[in-house]
């Protein structure tokens, strides 16, 4: 939002919000960017994953019949000489796994499965899944509000920057805040007494918002007879 004082204690005040009101949003813009980035509006599946690394696949191997051997994952991994908060790596998307061949096997498992050996890029490793948490693919349809809403902002965003430049052209014609509102069909509102706390005398506020105060001050910090610049305020 930006609001424009004046030393009368008058002001023309327009909100992202405002500008929103009347903006348009076509169905095709909305498609056209679900379609460009599908992926950021979808849940991952995490999972958690418990990784022990070899030096080679024959340690790997070997590793893996003394898993086989014990009564759990965790208690033949301690035998091998692994601690737990060492292979366990939490829960995970895939992307968090950067190798691509680790992270096809890991997310290839059954809940409490044991992988076979997988030789990585970098490390041959055993991988293990616990806990798998689905995902969820989103449609067109189940984020066509958070989508519109997305679009609205950032065009009433760039739109109200507009709106400024066109009240700065009212100004430097010699329109009053007043003249300029009407022409702009902006908030225009006339201020009667306000002190810096945005009040009244009978202490009642004038003004609404947390930025009340800050326009307040704006006002108080104007030369008579001089509009001031604009306040920009949260939205």
């Amino acid at each position: 939002e930006f609001t424009v004082t004046s030393a009368d204690r008058s002001y023309l005040s327009v909100s992202r919000d405002d500008i929103k009101k009347g903006l348009v949003i076509a169905d095709d813009e909305i498609k056209a960017l679900y379609e460009q980035d599908k992926e950021k509006f979808n849940t991952p599946e995490k999972r958690r994953i418990y990784q022990l690394a070899f030096p080679d696949k024959a340690a790997a191997e070997k590793a893996l019949i003394e898993l086989g051997k014990a009564k759990t994952f965790l208690e033949g991994a301690t035998a091998l000489g692994f601690k737990e908060t060492d292979i366990d790596l939490g829960t995970i998307t895939r992307r968090d796994i950067i190798d691509p061949k680790i992270a096809d096997a890991a997310f290839s498992l059954k809940k409490d499965e044991t992988s076979k050996v997988v030789e990585g890029q970098f490390t041959t490793v055993l991988l293990r899944t616990t806990d798998i948490e689905a995902g969820k693919i989103k449609t067109l349809d189940d984020v066509k509000g958070e989508v519109r809403e997305g679009l609205a902002n950032e065009r009433a965003a760039r739109e109200i920057q507009t709106v400024l430049s066109k009240v700065d052209e009212q100004r430097g014609a010699g329109k009053t805040l007043k003249q300029a509102g009407e022409t702009l069909k902006l908030n225009f509102k006339d201020i009667e007494a306000i002190d810096r706390q945005a009040k009244a005398p009978d202490a009642k506020p004038v003004l609404e918002g947390a930025d009340a105060a800050k326009i307040a001050n704006a006002v108080f910090a104007a030369a008579v007879g001089v509009e001031s610049e604009p306040v920009e305020t949260a939205g």
